[in-house]
């Protein structure tokens, strides 16, 4: 009778453990591809998210670091494209870093009172100092509108 008992309580020890490995092992499998499938899409989803905005040319100024750059002023700024509201801090205009590498303009041919197209990554970095700052790398590309 204790051999039976014994059997039968080890019998079903296997089988209870036997099934909870399995059911762990599906949900645990379920769940990572959830995981991938909603870091794709939020991937996804913040690629096409850029802020544009056009602006005024305030002052134009060569920065002394050890890499060149270039600190544009820009006031009077339209959101063109803005789906997270960055634009609404720029109140008091917003002040641009860039590499003078990277324009497809000569900034030296730049004045007070020219307008420019910019483009922004998203997220984009700024400083919350008044006006805000935006370092080169968060910015996609500076465009000179006629």
């Amino acid at each position: 009778m204790k051999k039976i008992i014994n059997g039968s309580l080890i019998l079903f020890s296997v089988m209870l453990l036997g099934a909870c490995t399995t059911t762990t092992n599906t949900e645990s499998t379920q769940s990572e591809s959830m995981v991938e499938s909603s870091n794709s899409m939020s991937t996804t989803k913040e690629e096409e998210i850029v802020t544009i905005f056009t602006a005024t040319v305030e002052s134009v100024t060569e920065l002394e670091t050890q890499e060149s750059a270039v600190q544009i002023l820009l006031t009077d700024v339209e959101a063109v494209q803005d789906s997270e509201n960055a634009t609404t801090s720029f109140n008091d205009g917003v002040a641009i870093n860039v590499d003078p590498t990277t324009l497809d303009f000569d900034f030296n041919d730049l004045k007070a009172g020219d307008k420019l197209k910019v483009s922004l990554d998203h997220p984009a970095i700024m400083t919350m100092s008044i006006p805000p700052q935006i370092p080169g790398n968060s910015i996609l590309s500076v465009e000179l509108v006629k």
